[in-house]
């Protein structure tokens, strides 16, 4: 069936949908990772990655999931989740700099 379903909503319109909600809510330094077609939830589960200017992606801060069938987005963590991690993320980058100096 996960099969028929990824006809269905490509994984480029996945991630297009996670990315404009990203933007929408979270800010525009998150970005939608490669979607993967979860076979057993039948959802596209799209990585959200926190993105510094000249660094590019530092991590992962979450999970967006999207329907194969209608494209809308199913489930997303709390915005406040996202920037924490982001943060998070952030500060471990600044001190992993700052040894290497």
């Amino acid at each position: 069936m996960a099969h028929d379903l990824e006809k269905a909503i490509s994984a480029q319109q996945a991630a297009a949908t996670a990315n404009e909600w990203l933007v929408s809510y979270a800010g525009d330094r998150f970005l939608a990772g490669s979607p993967e077609l979860d076979k057993k939830s039948d959802l596209w589960l799209i990585p959200i990655l926190y993105v510094y200017p000249k660094e590019g992606p530092l991590g992962n801060v979450g999970e967006i999931t999207v329907n194969p069938v209608t494209g809308e987005l199913s489930s997303h963590p709390p915005v406040e989740e996202i920037k924490s991690r982001a943060l998070d993320l952030y500060r471990a980058n600044c001190r992993e700099e700052h040894l290497v100096l």
